[in-house]
């Protein structure tokens, strides 16, 4: 039995050491995979928070890097700049919002970070191109 318990042993350290030598060989990240893996997590933060004010230094000190520098990486990666896209996803979850709910228009501007309900319909107008109660008509007809 002792012997059974000592081969089993070194089976299992054979097999650890040869995963680790497996392991040890795969190619390392370079350091632009790491910081899209990183920008992946910053648009993922973009996406849930998106009622808060925009803050480009809290997403650029989550890549260690600057701001212009985070504002021309971004813009480089995704093709648009952090702002734009943050108000992308804003315009995005208020349509949602206006197709989905019978919310009031200041309600969704709220949810949308927008303390005045006033500048959340001009900027969406701005960007949809028809006012959310426009909006919410068109697509409760159709």
């Amino acid at each position: 039995a002792e012997a059974n318990s000592a081969l089993s042993r070194i089976c299992a350290e054979y097999h650890i050491l040869y995963l680790l030598s497996k392991l040890s060989k795969l190619p390392k990240p370079s350091e632009e995979e790491k910081a899209f893996g990183i920008l992946n997590g910053v648009i993922d933060r973009m996406e849930h928070s998106f009622s808060a004010p925009y803050n480009a230094k809290n997403y650029a000190d989550m890549l260690y890097i600057s701001v212009s520098r985070f504002n021309h990486f971004f813009k480089e990666s995704v093709g648009v700049s952090p702002q734009k896209y943050y108000m992308n996803i804003r315009m995005k979850n208020a349509q949602e919002l206006l197709e989905q709910t019978d919310l009031q228009i200041n309600v969704i501007a709220k949810i949308c970070g927008y303390e005045d309900a006033l500048y959340f319909a001009q900027a969406f107008k701005k960007h949809v191109g028809t006012t959310p109660s426009e909006y919410r008509r068109i697509k409760n007809n159709s």
